[in-house]
């Protein structure tokens, strides 16, 4: 009876230290959080580096030259930045820029120069990050001059 009584001691200490045990605490993540990568396109007359530029404008001329000014934010080092610049009526690509990102903040400058005048119409800028498009920036050529 001894014997029986020191197992169910034994089964009943064992089950009670189970029991009024509190559940692990998880460590406390010490990472910095992630903060969401933002791109920001405006189009310009002028390479204006501000993204508040006075000549933002969605109409251009046949002979102007068209600057693109991307702003990315939260961007992580050697991210591949790419602007492609197509003529909406044709849906035909007709000019391409890149560049690497540094972590943070960039700003990147885009320009859309054709020797000859452009069509009139409607084009569009798609700016893609690492072969992903985020952002884009419509406009149109018109006969201004």
């Amino acid at each position: 009876m001894i014997h029986n009584t020191f197992l169910v001691s034994v089964l009943a200490i064992l089950w009670g230290c189970g029991r009024n045990n509190p559940a692990p605490i998880p460590e406390k993540d010490t990472a910095a959080p992630v903060l969401p990568l933002t791109i920001h396109t405006v189009l310009t007359h002028s390479r204006d580096t501000s993204l508040a530029a006075i000549d933002t404008t969605t109409y251009f001329d046949s002979r102007d030259t068209i600057h693109g000014l991307i702003r990315t934010e939260h961007a992580q080092d050697g991210m591949a930045l790419e602007g492609q610049w197509y003529y909406l009526k044709t849906g035909q690509k007709i000019a391409e820029n890149s560049a690497r990102l540094s972590a943070g903040t960039n700003v990147s400058h885009f320009d859309l120069i054709n020797a000859n005048p452009w069509p009139l119409g409607k084009y569009k800028l798609f700016v893609l990050l690492d072969s992903v498009i985020r952002d884009s920036a419509e406009f149109s050529v018109e006969n201004k001059r």
